[in-house]
């Protein structure tokens, strides 16, 4: 099976990471999910934000705390198959990110996450 998602690239811009990911729109999981009216589940959101976390630090985390999800719109993969993750990331602690991120697709702002990573020695 393939992935719903593609990291395309991430790139540090003034102390942020910047992520662009392509979505899947055939995917399976598209077909169980309000199968009328496709939309990615917040799930995979926040699963997208520890990707591009673990890729760029090149170890794997979790999530630990989660501090605010507040999702704003719906990702309809037909109309937004690229987003872009901005992402704040500070180190709180030996293995902990502190991190604030928004998935946005150009002007459409989706979810505006805050929450803490913890590094996942499993």
């Amino acid at each position: 099976m393939s992935e719903v998602y593609t990291i395309k690239d991430i790139r540090e811009q003034e102390s942020k990471l910047i992520a662009h990911i392509t979505i899947d729109v055939k995917h399976a999981v598209f077909d169980g999910h309000f199968p009328q009216r496709s939309v990615l589940p917040g799930v995979l959101q926040l699963e997208m934000i520890k990707s591009v976390i673990s890729q760029f630090f090149n170890r794997n985390y979790r999530l630990r705390l989660l501090k605010n999800a507040k999702y704003l719109a719906m990702v309809l993969p037909e109309q937004h198959q690229h987003l872009t993750i901005e992402l704040d990331v500070k180190k709180i602690e030996e293995e902990n990110l502190k991190v604030k991120a928004v998935i946005r697709a150009e002007q459409n702002v989706f979810l505006k996450f805050s929450g803490v990573f913890v590094e996942d020695h499993e």
